[in-house]
């Protein structure tokens, strides 16, 4: 889907992904709590099973078969070959970076904060949910009104911004239970919104030979940062402590700021050329 398309589409996507996360994690919780670890394991694979059988019926339309064998330029070298592919893929792999090693360090700075279980849970339950309405209420009609790439441009500022309300939070003493929900909400809002201008960004960019070899290769970029970010926020907490760690993460934040500005502009300058 491209264009403005592309807004909805991945509005769809991170809505449903979010939901998904929201469902089954509060979920498996529920089955633990009656059946245990044995149950919860269970369920998950009865669960997979359901899926498999649902997404036979839908082979066949969304991956005929052909004829003739894929062109030859359905590879990763014609991927790399493409004019922007460079930006593109290091928009993918910078762009969640804060946002992902924060969401990681969240759940052990609430328990060493002496907040309980209880409320780690449901604040993030309530991220995931405003991650959701952000992608639909924000994302969506922002893709539409001025394109993926000026989308980008526009609401990269406030959620680089709001990667600092952690800090905010603790240097004016207002770590409680309603500011976390009030502010890391905020977060999650415009971060679910910005979540799906990068990717109408990058799906617009795919090339139209081969749109899912190019848009999977790229969302494998996320993938990679989120496994960078566990690898290494955890021992940087040890290292220099929670309010250090938080401070630098939200200074990386600001410092990817004017290359994601400036890759937008470089993607969107590439697909005209391409068009």
């Amino acid at each position: 889907m491209k264009g403005q398309n592309s807004g909805l589409a991945n509005a769809v996507q991170v809505i449903t992904f979010l939901l998904g996360m929201l469902v089954g994690g509060a979920g498996s919780l529920v089955i633990y709590a009656y059946s245990g670890w044995s149950g919860t394991m269970f369920a998950m694979a009865c669960e997979l099973l359901v899926l498999w059988a649902a997404l036979l019926p839908l082979r066949a339309c969304i991956e005929p078969i052909l004829d003739t064998p894929f062109p030859a330029s359905s590879s990763l070298g014609a991927l790399f070959k493409q004019s922007g592919f460079l930006w593109a893929a290091l928009v993918a792999i910078t762009f969640k970076f804060s946002g992902s090693a924060m969401a990681m360090l969240l759940q052990p700075w609430l328990m060493d904060k002496s907040f309980n279980l209880a409320f780690a849970g449901t604040l993030q339950m309530s991220n995931l949910l405003c991650s959701a309405a952000g992608g639909a209420v924000l994302g969506f009609p922002t893709v539409r009104l001025l394109g993926s790439c000026r989308a980008v441009c526009v609401l990269v500022w406030p959620s680089t911004l709001l990667l600092g309300c952690l800090c905010l939070l603790q240097a004016t003493g207002m770590v409680s239970q309603p500011f976390l929900y009030i502010g890391l909400g905020l977060e999650n809002f415009i971060d679910g919104g910005f979540y799906v201008c990068i990717w109408a960004m990058l799906m617009n960019w795919s090339s139209k030979q081969q749109p899912g070899t190019d848009y999977s290769f790229l969302q494998c970029g996320e993938s990679l940062t989120n496994v960078l970010a566990g690898l290494s926020i955890t021992p940087l907490a040890a290292l220099i402590g929670y309010d250090r760690t938080f401070l630098a993460l939200w200074g990386a934040g600001a410092l990817l700021l004017p290359f994601l500005a400036q890759a937008s502009q470089k993607i969107s300058h590439c697909r005209h050329n391409k068009d």
